[in-house]
């Protein structure tokens, strides 16, 4: 499953609780465009990780935040549809959760 590299994950953990990207690169020493570009980057993957997991599942996408690390799909479970949850966990990768 997909894991973004260390450097990229930090930068967008950062992200996503809330610091602005001048914030980032100061506080890790790198330029404003480095992180820019870095969090475009971990965006992309991200969106294309929720989309090949929803491709192999055959599942439905509801919707879809890789700014936020999260994509809500709807699937068979058995015999039944459920909506499943995946979560970008950092240091862990993609998770799913299945509502029962």
């Amino acid at each position: 499953m997909i894991k973004l590299p260390e450097s990229m994950e930090r930068i967008w953990t950062m992200r996503a609780r809330g610091m602005r990207e001048i914030e980032i690169a100061e506080n890790l020493g790198i330029s404003r465009q480095a992180v820019n570009k870095a969090l475009k980057e971990a965006k992309a993957k991200l969106f294309e990780a929720f989309f090949d997991l929803a491709e192999t599942f055959s599942w439905e996408i509801v919707r879809v935040n890789a700014e936020k690390g999260f994509m809500v799909a709807r699937g068979r479970c058995g015999d039944k549809t459920t909506r499943i949850y995946a979560f970008y966990i950092p240091k862990n990768g993609i998770r799913g959760f299945f509502r029962r």
